[in-house]
């Protein structure tokens, strides 16, 4: 447990030091196994020391800073030191969102109103809207992270946001 307090320092104080808040950083898992010893017939015997580990959720807000801080965290840690994997947010998501609901309402109403002209009627009163938004966060590509300085590329690349907006309107006869 006193190296992993110890790799477990080093990394939090490490990445401090490069500005990352402590509010971006949360402890996921902290695990503690057994390590046994073997008989000749294979089986587990005593228990001979503990094998601990933690995951530390890590949230660098500038993409060019990531391949830096990566690289610098392994240096602080050294042999303990991995990387579980790298996930992709967008930070002002819900403004997005509501532009693109505000975009989706404008689209079906430009549509009713040519699918209405084309049938000989006219758009009348919304009767029901029905929204269904996509998930944000995926897990990285090589698209995805933004360029960052030497050692590891990372490449920003595109993440969207879709808002399906179902109108139902009522058509007036012509």
């Amino acid at each position: 447990m006193d190296r992993l307090t110890t790799a477990s320092r080093a990394l939090i104080d490490y990445l401090t030091s490069t500005g990352v808040a402590e509010t971006d950083l949360r402890t996921e898992t902290l695990n503690i196994y057994p390590q046994y010893s073997y008989g000749p017939d294979g089986m587990p015997g005593e228990v001979t020391a503990y094998s601990a580990s933690t995951v530390l959720n890590v949230r660098i807000a500038e993409m060019a800073e990531a391949s830096a801080v990566v690289d610098g965290a392994a240096d602080a840690v050294g042999d303990a030191f991995r990387v579980n994997g790298v996930w992709w947010t967008i930070t002002e998501a819900e403004a997005l969102r509501a532009d693109a609901r505000a975009d989706a309402i404008e689209r079906a109403g430009t549509q009713a109103e040519q699918l209405a002209a084309a049938a000989g009627l006219t758009v009348g009163a919304v009767r029901e809207i029905h929204e269904t938004a996509s998930p944000l966060g995926y897990p990285g590509s090589e698209d995805m992270y933004g360029g960052g300085g030497g050692g590891i590329p990372f490449q920003g690349g595109t993440q969207s946001i879709t808002v399906h907006v179902t109108v139902v309107y009522e058509l007036n006869g012509s």
